[in-house]
């Protein structure tokens, strides 16, 4: 998002520094989510969520 907004950055040789510089945002929108969710993977394994999710069957939590 802040690339698209300030296409400079896509450059660390124009870019030098961004101290003392302002960048251009726009609001966040559904398709920045839809990436991020397609980029970060979660910490935790599935193998490890079934084990919470047994752990929490048994005790009631």
């Amino acid at each position: 998002m802040l690339e698209e907004m300030n296409p400079e950055l896509g450059d660390p040789i124009r870019v030098g520094s961004i101290a003392g510089k302002t960048l251009t945002t726009r609001p966040l929108e559904a398709r920045d989510f839809n990436y991020a969710f397609r980029r970060v993977k979660s910490p935790v394994k599935r193998a490890l969520l079934k084990r919470y999710e047994k752990w929490a069957e048994e005790y009631g939590v």
